[in-house]
């Protein structure tokens, strides 16, 4: 009989064990112990893919109006109103830039003011062309224009011509070839038109 009460009791003994480990192992937490007054790292996030490349790192820079110099030659074959000028601009400056489109033609009066002259922009004589201008190198235009009488309050009057390829208007002062002298403040302007940038010399005035 002792014995018999024995048994029961280590198999009691046994059961309680049993049942106190359990109750152990779910109070466990798979997360580690984190130190008093220290705080958790947050989880690092997945690299993000590099960004693509920048298409115009390292292109040649756009010019600007200071970094060249124009030339205007007036043209002996004007007919009737119409005068056409053959627009030579140069690279001046000592790295090579980007040069398009066209550069802006305005006239000027003694007074250094712009002439106010209705102008048109026209893609002659074909589109434009995109390049990168060496130092020292040229790029042409063409412009052609009405001339009118000085007396005429609709007619623009001044002594020289400018030119930009930032702004519409004012700009740099262009050489001018076979112009009247700037004194005699003769360049008359009832319209003007101006061409678009070619590589070569060939055609430019020719429309």
């Amino acid at each position: 009989m002792r014995n018999r009460t024995m048994r029961f009791a280590v198999l009691g003994a046994m059961t309680a064990g049993v049942m106190l480990t359990q109750q152990a192992c779910a109070g466990e937490s798979t997360a580690e112990p984190v130190a008093a007054g220290s705080t958790a790292e947050a989880p690092v996030p997945a690299s993000e893919p590099a960004a693509p490349p920048n298409p115009d790192e390292g292109a040649v820079p756009l010019c600007k109006t200071t970094d060249l110099e124009a030339n205007i030659t007036l043209q002996p074959d004007g007919k009737g109103d119409t005068r056409m000028g053959l627009v030579t601009l140069t690279n001046k400056s000592d790295l090579e830039c980007t040069v398009g489109g066209r550069a802006a033609i305005s006239l000027k009066n003694p007074a250094d003011e712009v002439v106010e002259v209705p102008t048109e922009e026209v893609e002659q004589p074909g589109e434009a062309a995109r390049t990168a201008l060496k130092v020292g190198s040229s790029v042409f235009q063409g412009i052609k224009w009405t001339v009118c009488d000085k007396g005429d309050s609709s007619c623009g009057t001044g002594n020289t011509l400018v030119f930009s390829l930032e702004a519409s208007t004012d700009g740099e002062p262009a050489e001018l070839s076979n112009f009247p002298d700037p004194a005699k403040n003769a360049i008359t302007m009832r319209s003007l038109q101006v061409g678009t940038i070619q590589l070569s010399r060939q055609g430019v005035v020719a429309w």
